[in-house]
């Protein structure tokens, strides 16, 4: 699949190129390859995007048409080759190429973000003041007064945030284990077999809440 993704994107950069898109009148490539395939238009650009890229990164086109990258880590690869720091990447793209191939994805996408704040500080620096600029968040109530809560958070605003709302939901889960402990006492079997029909029900509750949790 990733060698057939890369002949595509070898023939896109071709179709590109030569501006064969725009005979019929379209105003861009990615227009014209959505209507072409029926794949939506921010797919179509997507494709547009990776082939163009690629035509300047020719060590990663080649190991991508050789089958040593999947499309994702070639993505990864692509979104590291910012503009501003394209001859650096020119450069260093052997190295960055040998990351992508032989890290996890997780370390790959790490080393690789790593390098781009050093070879574009400014840049970086300006990619996380947005970041921060663009943060929002909307609460409201539904027609079934259920409440829904829309955000978006920076990086490190969204890591706090999720921290903060899983120590909440373990104190709420110990709070509540906590009082089915001595609920959990009652539950005998005597008082099961002498208790109202709900007694199984209630007793099998707590027994869950103060069960370790996998």
């Amino acid at each position: 699949i990733d060698r057939v993704s890369a002949l595509q994107a070898q023939l896109l950069a071709t179709w590109d190129a030569r501006k064969i898109w725009g005979e019929d009148g379209s105003k861009s490539p990615g227009h014209r390859y959505a209507r072409e395939t029926g794949l939506s238009i921010p797919d179509a650009k997507h494709l547009v995007r990776r082939a163009r890229k690629l035509s300047s990164m020719p060590l990663t086109a080649e190991a991508f048409a050789n089958g040593e990258l999947s499309t994702s880590r070639v993505d990864l690869l692509i979104r590291t080759n910012q503009a501003n720091g394209s001859s650096t990447f020119e450069r260093d793209e052997e190295v960055l190429l040998n990351a992508a191939k032989n890290l996890s994805f997780d370390d790959a996408e790490r080393a690789l973000k790593y390098w781009q704040q050093q070879a574009d500080p400014d840049g970086a620096e300006d990619k996380a003041e947005k970041l921060h600029d663009g943060r929002n968040a909307h609460i409201s109530t539904t027609l079934d007064n259920t409440v829904e809560l829309q955000s978006s958070f920076d990086p490190v605003g969204g890591e706090i945030f999720r921290i903060e709302l899983q120590r909440l939901d373990d104190e709420l889960f110990l709070s509540k284990a906590k009082a089915a402990g001595g609920f959990l006492r009652l539950c005998s079997s005597s008082v099961r077999v002498s208790s109202p029909s709900w007694a199984p029900i209630f007793c099998s509750t707590a027994e869950a809440l103060v069960a370790p949790q996998s």
